[in-house]
């Protein structure tokens, strides 16, 4: 029997150019034109002013701080039964004080958990699965090992 395939999000009008920006490894965030705020995840209005014709997909830079993680034991997610265990992280974007994302810590150097602290600085990455999807993930920079 095959392996399950890990899930791939949908990418639908609004988050298109989220995982388009990915595949060239690219993080981009809506961002309002109107009051500046950065939103994540994506609307189809300003979350902060609320203005709906403004909304650009922007590039951030990529640099984060680690907020919280969990370690999964448990394979209960059809697609990631081989991926256990595995890291979700939440980190904070530096452009702008509550802007968060919630990703997977790469899976290839088992050091990478112990590395993270709350607060420990995180630098964007892509994982390229499969022939067509690209995830964006983060891992500790050199400042935090």
């Amino acid at each position: 029997m095959a392996e399950p395939q890990r899930p791939r999000p949908a990418a639908d009008a609004l988050t298109a150019p989220f995982w388009d920006a990915a595949a060239r490894g690219v993080l981009v965030i809506q961002r309002c034109g109107a009051c500046r705020a950065w939103q994540h995840p994506p609307g189809a209005r300003c979350h902060r002013c609320g203005d709906s014709r403004r909304l650009e997909w922007t590039p951030a830079s990529g640099e984060a701080r680690t907020v919280a993680w969990t370690t999964t034991h448990q394979g209960l997610v059809a697609g990631f039964e081989a991926a256990v265990p595995y890291v979700n992280v939440v980190v904070e974007l530096v452009e702008q004080p509550g802007l968060y994302l919630l990703t997977d810590l790469p899976g290839d150097d088992p050091a990478l958990p112990a590395a993270l602290r709350v607060g420990a600085p995180m630098r964007a990455s892509f994982q390229r699965i499969g022939d067509a999807f690209t995830l964006p993930q983060f891992r500790p920079t050199g400042d935090a090992r």
